[in-house]
């Protein structure tokens, strides 16, 4: 049982140590701001969030966001303001 869970686990997870390179990659070379590093690799974003959709989407998100925040700590209305 254990060579069969050691299996899955190393399909499902990286290692510390290779998940660590992708970070550390990410963090020392030039990429993109708020770029998807994988594999050590920039990885360009889906269509679906360069669209005009997309941006209409991630404007929705924001403000409702902010909103929910606003009412919760109210000290958040100074920050975003």
């Amino acid at each position: 049982m254990g060579v069969v869970l050691a299996t899955i686990f190393n399909w499902l997870a990286w290692t510390c140590e290779f998940g660590s390179r992708s970070i550390f990659h990410a963090a020392t070379q030039p990429t993109a701001p708020g770029a998807f590093v994988s594999y050590c690799q920039e990885v360009p974003p889906s269509i679906h969030i360069v669209s005009a959709e997309g941006k209409a989407a991630q404007k929705k998100f924001w403000e409702e966001s902010v909103e929910l925040w606003k009412g919760l700590a109210p000290g958040v209305k100074e920050v975003i303001a």
